[in-house]
């Protein structure tokens, strides 16, 4: 009885071994084309960063053509995919406090702007619970947004009644002070309503020239200094699905989740706009510069609409104005 006794434990506890030590497979949702930085590089990056924290208990695979980019949310709150990136303005009403960081004229890459986006979320956004039902391993923005338009323009008047493509949030809200008629499609139907002339440009980062193919069907890029907005992201996840792990494992993950990840995504981006750049040039598409009056005209319309931004903050309980000089701060000091 003694050795069965002996025997009955040592199994016991070799089986209790072997379901402690099985690897948590994650499945990390990506709905831009397998060349994004996103697909390419920042969703590989944190399937990695999650299995070096964990010691390889907690891997990610990552999953494409789950379905439309405005529901990564929902897809995530229910158990489809475990992990996902998300535009925040595909939610329109959703968020609000992010709007902060999508306001035109933060100077310095994405890298550092999505680490102070991180940084001022903990200090003044979690409590307005805008991604209730989820974890929020993450927050990044695109580079500054600029316009691209399908017939060369030389002035901002021009922009007034082109329809361009504009994702909500910020932009939006800009593109409507301009008095551009606004056309709603998610990023991966860029290409298409440009090349069928639903749309006469769109509002997006540098990289997407090269990504989404955006340098085929416009004929120039039009920029200033900041950009005219930043898109807004958030890297989330299954609660139900971290609160099933082990202490080991969420301890792990809990030392790279937050600034590390953000870093991480908004250092892809950044490196994208740059070859989004380059390939502009090679391709010999003009970029052009605002001129010094339609840069105060711009100005004029950036303070109108950090005006209303700060509104919609202040009504929910954000030091608008504090948080946004935080912001500034946060990026300068960035190294």
């Amino acid at each position: 009885m003694k050795h069965l006794l002996k025997s009955f434990v040592a199994v016991a506890a070799l089986s209790a071994s072997i379901v402690t030590t099985q690897a948590v497979e994650l499945t990390i949702a990506t709905w831009l084309p397998p060349s994004h930085p996103m697909t390419a590089v920042a969703m590989p990056n944190l399937a990695k960063m999650m299995s070096d924290a964990t010691n390889g208990s907690v891997t990610g695979v990552i999953k494409t053509g789950v379905g439309s980019p405005v529901r990564m949310i929902d897809f995530v709150q229910d158990g489809v995919v475990d992990i996902a990136y998300m535009f925040n303005g595909y939610n329109p009403g959703r968020f609000v406090g992010t709007k902060i960081i999508e306001l035109p004229g933060y100077e310095g890459g994405a890298e550092a702007i999505s680490v102070a986006y991180w940084n001022a979320h903990q200090k003044y956004l979690a409590k307005l619970n805008e991604h209730k039902g989820v974890k929020v391993i993450g927050l990044m923005v695109h580079g500054a947004g600029q316009l691209h338009v399908s017939d060369k323009i030389s002035d901002l008047a021009s922009l007034s009644g082109k329809k361009i493509r504009v994702g909500g949030g910020v932009m939006g809200a800009v593109a409507k002070e301009l008095g551009i008629v606004g056309v709603k499609a998610p990023g991966p139907k860029v290409y298409e309503i440009l090349a069928s002339g639903v749309a006469d440009g769109v509002m997006m980062p540098a990289g997407e020239r090269k990504f989404l193919k955006v340098n085929e069907v416009t004929a120039q890029m039009l920029q200033t200094p900041g950009g005219f907005y930043r898109g807004a992201f958030s890297i989330i996840m299954s609660q139900e699905k971290y609160d099933s792990m082990s202490d080991a494992e969420k301890a792990g993950l809990d030392k790279i989740f937050g600034e590390q990840v953000s870093a991480m995504a908004g250092k892809a981006w950044q490196e994208g706009d740059g070859q989004g750049v380059a390939l502009t040039k090679e391709t010999g598409k003009p970029i052009l510069s605002l001129s010094d009056a339609d840069e105060a005209d711009l100005d004029a319309v950036f303070a109108s609409v950090t005006k209303t931004v700060y509104a919609e903050l202040e009504a929910k309980g954000v030091p608008a104005a504090e948080a946004h000089a935080y912001i500034k701060a946060q990026i300068a000091a960035y190294k």
